[in-house]
């Protein structure tokens, strides 16, 4: 009974490193466990975020432990407003917990599944990927202050050679003198400390102009960039994983009875073989019943349905221009409830295609301002290796890839709200499915007004300054014409792709497949 019981519990102490391992056991696990060990990394986490957070005033390993103790006595100490902290942040995660994890269930849904259990599964996976979460967390704030840390860090190691060089006049006083008492209140010795102090704050300043503290600035934001940039993917790995379960359990249905996929009419009594009505239609609104009862159609998505390495190379492309062109045709092709992942595939390569298109689309915009393409070799002189094309193409590879991440996630769940709440159809899975169907559309759609935006944006310079000068403020400043042309941009791609994926929602919300 131990050996079963340890072996079942066992992936939720792997959950932090192992998140993809312990969701793919998410069965064998009782939620129980897994809401107990949650709330567990909530309390131990709450202090290391606020140390991580105030990382920057640590300079020993003394001050880190001090400052720990101090937040750990702060959560178990009742306070006037808040009796004690660790029963508020209790409630605090379950509520947000319980709210995450129903904007997360299309993720965790399986075909044939309804809204409320695909809940269920979610809120159990978040409990799982909790400690993860919390370790994540924990790592962005520890590297976004890490610049300041490493600073500090080396200022504080310099004034302690300057003071091991410099002793304090009480110091050389007991060095002098080791049977003397020092006078608290002795002229001489204020004198003498504040002069030591103004050449310990002169030191200070020094060493902040020196190419030391510049190396430091260099080393610490190096380090704190990537680190943020490297938490972050591990944090979009962790929800990738939030999908993760070995053994789908999902049980067939059958068509039956079946339905008119154009208005939902029950067709399941209508004799099809009819001799005086070869093609019978619908008596509701006159679709043919073939096209329901025969699923001939539905050959589902062109990336899930290609069979060739060809036809796959292609498939993207061609379910982009669907989607975005003709989104009435790819809707009834789609298959809501097949049992295929391919969706998720097709996702991750959508996603390994960003950080091409965004070099791409910045060279462009780049290559006009600089025609001799000095900018793909030139280095910053403030931090010796730096160069700022790269980093500006590496950080915005890293904000699209969160940004497009997001932006699918949010459309899964609204997928999944307008089939419960307006088409009484609820079907989590689909929601996700689709939402996965929508990648491609989305970064080429990005990448297309991006460019469009760079040429307009080039154009508005070529203008002559009268004309640009008589236009309302807002437009005639370049600031903020930039901004007003991006902020168009996005707004009307996002409600494009919105507009098709409502359409597409309601030509497959009746189908037998």
């Amino acid at each position: 009974m131990s050996r079963k019981f340890f072996s079942s519990i066992k992936p939720i102490f792997l959950s932090p490193i192992a998140p993809s391992y312990a969701l793919s056991h998410a069965n064998s696990i009782p939620f129980i466990f897994t809401f107990i060990f949650a709330l567990l990394a909530s309390i131990i986490a709450a202090p290391l975020i606020q140390a991580a957070n105030n990382a920057y005033q640590i300079q020993t390993l003394a001050e880190a432990i001090r400052l720990l103790v101090r937040h750990v006595q702060f959560l178990f100490t009742a306070e006037s407003y808040i009796n004690p902290p660790a029963l508020f942040l209790t409630i605090a995660y379950t509520l947000a917990m319980l709210l995450l994890a129903f904007l997360l269930t299309p993720r965790a849904a399986v075909p044939y599944q309804n809204l409320r259990q695909a809940y269920r599964i979610s809120v159990k996976h978040f409990t799982i990927i909790t400690p993860a979460l919390y370790l994540t967390i924990i790592a962005l704030l520890f590297f976004s202050n890490f610049t300041r840390f490493y600073q500090s860090y080396q200022v504080h190691q310099n004034l302690q050679q300057w003071q091991q060089q410099h002793p304090h006049p009480r110091q050389q006083r007991i060095t002098q003198n080791p049977t003397k008492t020092v006078i608290t209140n002795d002229t001489t010795l204020q004198q003498q400390t504040n002069a030591w102090m103004i050449r310990r704050n002169e030191a200070e300043r020094t060493f902040e102009k020196s190419s030391a503290y510049t190396r430091a600035y260099t080393i610490g934001s190096f380090i704190g960039v990537n680190g943020c940039i490297l938490a972050s993917l591990f944090f979009l790995m962790i929800f990738r994983a939030f999908a993760t379960q070995k053994q789908l359990q999902y049980k067939p249905q059958s068509r039956w009875p079946a339905i008119c996929e154009s208005c939902s009419y029950h067709i399941f009594s209508i004799k099809t073989n009819d001799s005086q009505h070869p093609e019978p239609t619908c008596p509701e609104c006159g679709h043919p019943i073939s096209s329901s009862l025969n699923p001939i159609h539905r050959i589902d998505d062109p990336f899930t349905s290609a069979a060739t390495f060809k036809q796959k190379t292609f498939a993207p492309f061609k379910l982009a221009f669907l989607f975005l062109f003709k989104p009435s045709k790819l809707a009834n092709q789609l298959q809501p409830h097949t049992s295929s992942f391919k969706h998720h595939q097709l996702a991750r390569l959508a996603f390994y295609s960003i950080p091409i298109l965004t070099f791409i689309a910045l060279t462009c915009g780049y290559a006009a301002s600089h025609p001799n393409l000095s900018f793909l070799y030139e280095i910053n002189n403030r931090f010796g290796f730096y160069n700022y094309f790269y980093f500006e193409a590496y950080s915005l590879t890293i904000i699209s890839l969160i940004f497009t991440y997001l932006l699918i996630q949010i459309i899964a769940f609204m997928n999944a709200l307008t089939l419960s709440l307006l088409y009484r159809k609820a079907n989590p899975y689909f929601a996700i499915k689709l939402a996965n169907l929508t990648a491609p559309a989305i970064i080429l759609l990005a990448f297309s007004l991006t460019l469009l935006s760079n040429i307009i944006f080039r154009v508005y310079l070529a203008l002559p300054t009268d004309f640009t000068n008589a236009l309302p403020f807002q437009l005639s400043n370049l600031f903020f014409f930039r901004r007003i042309l991006w902020l168009t941009f996005t707004l009307l791609g996002l409600l494009y792709i919105l507009s098709n994926t409502i359409r597409i929602l309601r030509k497959t919300r009746f189908t037998n497949i």
